[in-house]
């Protein structure tokens, strides 16, 4: 996750067993670890840049970049995504299988902000508009095939949801006025109004070869205010495991399976 300004950016990693946030400065070549965001996934920056925001623990977080100060906003048992808008709303999908949730970055209380349509179990990835305007986000059914999902636009001021883009994932509204959002690995860009929430022009990609979770649908990028994007290429290949089948005494059997970025398994 980029700061809004392009001077910062929060990345997950994982050393020594331990998984948690880290910040590096886009004009510097060091990164630290931030205190207090062990098990981090997700993160987001607020957006005057002094918190991010992420999942751990089943929580939907946020961390002072400096301070260390962590504080606990909502529940998120399997989150997929948020986003921090200027009015201090954080909308988020505190699970794999459920509509937007929108709570304060004070905490307390959260809402629905989406609705589930026919043949749709799943909205996520959201990302609020410029002034709070509404909110994108990728909503698709129980069959999981994220290239085919639906990009949509749900205004926050009461008004009915519209219906963008069949076939994408991720989206991201970037301030020279396009939509961006993932598919098949690509960046696709298309002109549009975050005023009248609409499509205004023709689709065409930007980016190929950008790390796309197959499981969740999530594309690692992300955009700052001023248009700067930073990307995981698809060229950094996953680690490499290989398969065993444990028995109740601990003994390990390899499996005639080759080795790949393997990461769950479920009989």
């Amino acid at each position: 996750a980029l700061s809004p300004e392009s001077t910062q950016l929060a990345y997950v990693a994982r050393q020594g067993g331990v998984q948690q946030l880290y910040i590096r400065p886009l004009g510097g070549l060091e990164s630290r670890a931030v205190p207090n965001s062990e098990g981090a996934v997700a993160p987001f920056f607020s957006p005057d840049g002094r918190w991010v925001a992420f999942f751990a623990g089943g929580k939907l977080k946020k961390v002072s970049v400096s301070t260390g100060e962590a504080i606990s906003l909502a529940d998120a048992a399997d989150p997929r995504g948020g986003s921090w808008g200027s009015d201090g709303t954080i909308v988020f999908a505190p699970t794999r299988a459920t509509v937007l949730q929108a709570v304060s970055e004070a905490g307390g209380d959260s809402r629905a902000v989406t609705r589930i349509e026919e043949g749709e179990n799943a909205h996520r990835w959201p990302e609020l508009l410029p002034g709070a305007n509404g909110v994108l986000f990728a909503a698709a059914g129980a069959g999981r095939d994220w290239n085919t999902a639906q990009i949509a636009v749900q205004p926050l001021n009461g008004g009915e949801r519209r219906n963008l883009i069949q076939g994408g994932m991720h989206p991201h509204y970037a301030a020279s006025g396009h939509l961006i959002y993932a598919r098949d690995g690509n960046l696709v860009a298309v002109p549009f109004d975050p005023e009248r929430l609409e499509i205004t022009g023709r689709a065409a990609t930007v980016l190929e070869g950008v790390v796309q979770a197959p499981l969740t649908g999530a594309a690692q990028y992300s955009l700052s205010a001023t248009g700067t994007l930073v990307y995981v290429p698809a060229s950094v290949h996953a680690t490499e495991r290989n398969l065993v089948w444990v028995s109740r005494t601990g003994v390990e059997q390899p499996l005639a399976a080759p080795a790949r970025g393997y990461r769950q398994g479920l009989l």
